[in-house]
């Protein structure tokens, strides 16, 4: 059984075989060049010698150099006929009356003092003063308001929302086959529409038939409310507004009952919406 071994270095001095056990991380090497490794004067020099350029990138430099030429002297001639054409095109509208070239040379204007004059429009004294009708402004603004505030009711009848229940079944179905591979089809049934509170008519009457939510809970909190209630009123006409005093205890009893009253109300909001309660 042939194990790979290495031969060992005992006989050998420990700064011969530093350099080889420094890069030996994963497996032993044997370091024979010294580092870094020796050049000659000639191969030092060939880094700075120039490149001899071939006669393709000759060609390459000769034809960039004479397109970029090519390319100055076509826009200076572009831009000189623009120059020229907008030019012409100015004097020959010199003549013309009312015309105003924003981007042309402002011209020279001396306005004369008579000029200004005659721009400005004659004195005309303002009309007297009448006397001020209460009675017409009350009645026009009385007027104006009655108009906004119908304008107000029929574009907030246009902006209530309008709220529609419509109901259709999804029915996913998973093939199989032979292979393993999964198939899957959807078929939907046809879309009802479903009543609402607001709705007047009902489309499928059995769909609302038979179906009662009861909440004892909710009936006997408002039960306690009005006879609470009830007890005030009586206690108030009898004592004729005595105040008598109330203990601690009772009062965070009462404080705790008002909380848990509002948390499940908070908590039952969205169904009794939907039940069409407040």
């Amino acid at each position: 059984m042939n194990v790979p071994s290495v031969p060992p270095t005992s006989y050998l001095q420990e700064s011969d075989v530093a350099i080889s056990s420094f890069f030996s991380v994963h497996r032993p090497i044997s370091i024979t060049n010294s580092i870094p490794v020796t050049s000659s004067e000639s191969s030092f020099g060939a880094i700075f010698e120039p490149r001899k350029q071939s006669n393709a990138s000759k060609y390459g430099d000769v034809i960039y150099t004479l397109g970029n030429a090519v390319k100055g002297l076509e826009r200076g001639a572009q831009s000189s006929e623009e120059t020229e054409l907008r030019e012409e095109i100015m004097r020959q509208s010199a003549a013309n009356d009312g015309a105003v070239h924003l981007d042309g040379p402002a011209p020279a204007r001396q306005v004369s003092l008579n000029d200004l004059l005659s721009q400005m429009r004659p004195f005309n004294a303002p009309p007297p003063p009448v006397p001020f009708d209460h009675a017409q402004q009350n009645g026009a603004s009385a007027a104006e308001a009655a108009e906004s505030k119908q304008a107000e009711t029929q574009q907030t009848k246009l902006q209530k929302p309008q709220k529609k229940v419509w109901k259709a079944t999804l029915t996913v179905t998973e093939t199989t086959d032979t292979t393993g591979r999964k198939t899957f089809s959807a078929t939907t049934s046809p879309v009802i529409r479903m009543p609402t509170r607001s709705d007047g008519a009902i489309e499928d009457p059995a769909y609302d038939e038979g179906i009662t939510i009861r909440q004892p809970f909710l009936e006997r909190m408002e039960i306690r409310e009005q006879e609470w209630r009830k007890f005030i009123r009586d206690r108030a006409r009898n004592q004729n507004g005595t105040m008598h005093a109330i203990s601690v205890k009772r009062q965070r009893k009462l404080k705790m009952k008002k909380h848990k009253y509002k948390k499940l109300m908070k908590k039952t909001r969205n169904e009794r919406r939907k039940l069409g309660q407040t």
